[in-house]
This record gives structure tokens, C-alpha cells and sequence, in this order.
């Protein structure tokens, strides 16, 4: 079997191709990149638990992890488990601890606001942990190549 057959989202044998195939619609994105959002498994998961459906008729975005914060007992510690995947991509890419407990911050805070019933619900689907801790990742991956920082979206 060839590396284009394996890579063919036709093809019974990559069970994972279309995942792999598939990349951010960067009109959609809230984030821009030094990190390549079309490969970077952070990048994409980030997308999805903050800002993967938009509520019809509205500019309003949210993604799976407040969906996941609903679910009582067990909810916000799954989304923070998920959280961890972007702080792990920082360490691999070996960013300064600053940045790092920076991100650490952003996941404790939605944690544990998350987890108060009722208001801890309605603050996870305004807070994104997930693109915030993205966006201070490609902060710093654009301040250590002397690049200017990607442009925040309003």
C-alpha cells in the first residue's frame, strides 16, 4: 500500500484520514498561527472545545467543552483533562514557565468557576480557556522568532 493510499480519506484502511485530512476554516478561526493550525492536534482540539458550532442567526461561537461542563460531578474535570492537551503541546515546544503557569492560571480559573452549578455553566461558554491558552502560545512562539504577535480578534 503507497503513502497516498494511506492518506486518501476513500480508503477503508485510514480509519483516521478524515481527522487527519481535516483542517480549521481560518475565516472561523479566532486565532492566527505560527503554530500550523492544519496540522497541530492542539490547535484543532482548541477549535473544537472552544469554538467548533455557531449558533444560527448570531456571531455567537461555542464548542464541545461547555457542553461537557453540564454533565454534574465529572464534566469540568474532563474539560480541564482536555485542557491539558495545549499546555502539553507548550511544554513540547519547550515554552518559558512565565507562559506556561500563565496557561496553568487559565485552566485553574476555569475549573474552578466551571464547577460552580448555574454560573460556573454559563461562564464556560464565555471564557475559552482553550483559545486563550492558544493565543499565549502563539504569543510566545512569536516573540522567540522576532515575529509580531498574531492579531487579536474582537
Amino acid at each position: 500500500m503507497t503513502c497516498a493510499e494511506l492518506q486518501s480519506p476513500e480508503t477503508d484502511h485510514a480509519p483516521n484520514a478524515a481527522i487527519t485530512s481535516r483542517t480549521i476554516n481560518a475565516r472561523n478561526s479566532h486565532v492566527t498561527s505560527n503554530l500550523d493550525t492544519s496540522r497541530s492536534y492542539a490547535a484543532r482540539l482548541a477549535h473544537l472545545l472552544d469554538d467548533e458550532f455557531v449558533v444560527p442567526g448570531a456571531d455567537w461561537r461555542f464548542g464541545i467543552d461547555p457542553l461537557i461542563g453540564l454533565l454534574p460531578g465529572i464534566g469540568d474535570t474532563a474539560g480541564m483533562l482536555l485542557s491539558l492537551v495545549v499546555l502539553a503541546e507548550a511544554r513540547t515546544r519547550k515554552i518559558r514557565w512565565s507562559v506556561i503557569l500563565k496557561m496553568l492560571g487559565v485552566i485553574a480559573i476555569d475549573w474552578l468557576v466551571g464547577s460552580v452549578p448555574i454560573i460556573g455553566d454559563a461562564f464556560d461558554f464565555w471564557y475559552k480557556p482553550n483559545l486563550r491558552n492558544l493565543r499565549l502560545l502563539e504569543e510566545e512562539l512569536a516573540r522567540r522568532e522576532g515575529a509580531p504577535p498574531p492579531d487579536r480578534v474582537a
